[in-house]
């Protein structure tokens, strides 16, 4: 698990040091682990953090759950693509790389349309991992194409087709 702390390490921490009480890799891990568990609230994910204390301390060696407006501050200072690409990557790690069958769909969002372009609807490309039942990546698309003639794998997963 200290891979997983060490690869958010990476990201640049603009905090004055002599104020920081959390590890911006703490507030990360607690932020990957709750989002990976469906929450997308920081309500939620301070609930998850003070609910999980006793994992957070055994696997990642977190011992203090940030306040509500730190994880709000900290979150907003971050580039969330920077983020995404590390937790991507993280995931990317976790799965089994050999064998893999990796499943690309296409959906439209429902009430996503303008008004009376039935068609106009937001498309969101997905690649999914079966075997792990991991989603590598997701991409707004602009049209609904066939998307196993057109495959990109969203968020450059690094797959490649054969």
């Amino acid at each position: 698990m200290d891979k997983i702390k060490e690869k958010f390490s990476s990201i640049c921490d603009t905090r004055h040091q002599s104020y920081v009480e959390h590890k911006l890799s703490d507030i990360l891990v607690i932020t990957m682990c709750a989002v990976l568990c469906g929450i997308d609230s920081l309500n939620g994910i301070i609930s998850y953090a003070e609910n999980k204390k006793e994992f957070l301390e055994n696997k990642f060696g977190i011992t203090k759950i940030p306040s509500k407006p730190t994880l709000s501050r900290v979150l907003n200072m971050v580039d969330a693509e920077n983020v995404a690409g590390i937790i991507t990557g993280i995931m990317k790690e976790s799965i089994e790389d050999t064998g893999s069958v990796v499943a690309v769909d296409g959906k439209a969002m429902r009430s996503t349309a303008e008004k009376g372009k039935p068609h106009s609807a937001l498309q969101v490309l997905t690649a999914y991992c079966t075997e792990s039942s991991v989603v590598l990546g997701q991409e707004a698309i602009h049209e609904k194409t066939n998307e196993t003639l057109n495959t990109r794998i969203p968020g450059n997963a690094g797959i490649s087709r054969y």
